[in-house]
């Protein structure tokens, strides 16, 4: 387990493996946010929209930290997972600059940078 950073509240953000983690101190748990494939300099997430989706947005979120401070990655690869499952190549960069801070819980790392549905579209990757 390599410490990538720890805020005020006890909370880690940290690689086991190759998976970016994250550990929730009041919680008691850690999950993972996404695998790092070095090879692509990607982080590869997976979402189920009806767990993940903010809804009242039509956004998903993505790890402020994870983004923004602590990455060895330069893109996101988000695979939607449902009925119809779809994927997107999002630069960093564009998840910094278009995505919205929300905040569900005012400590540390549960901050999240949202970006709308329709943000997203244009970055999706067709297989066709």
């Amino acid at each position: 387990m390599s410490s990538v950073k720890k805020d005020e509240f006890g909370n880690e953000l940290f690689f086991h493996g190759m998976k970016l983690m994250l550990y929730l101190k009041d919680a008691g748990f850690q999950r993972v946010l996404g695998i790092f494939n070095p090879g692509d300099d990607t982080l590869y997430v997976q979402r189920t929209p009806a767990k993940h989706l903010l809804r009242k947005a039509n956004a998903y979120g993505f790890n402020y930290e994870a983004v923004s401070v602590a990455k060895p990655y330069d893109k996101v690869h988000l695979t939607l997972l449902g009925e119809e499952s779809k994927r997107y190549l999002i630069p960093n960069t564009s998840i910094k600059e278009e995505g919205e801070i929300l905040f569900f819980k005012q400590q540390g790392f549960e901050k999240q940078l949202f970006m709308s549905m329709d943000k997203l579209k244009k970055y999706e990757i067709n297989d066709e």
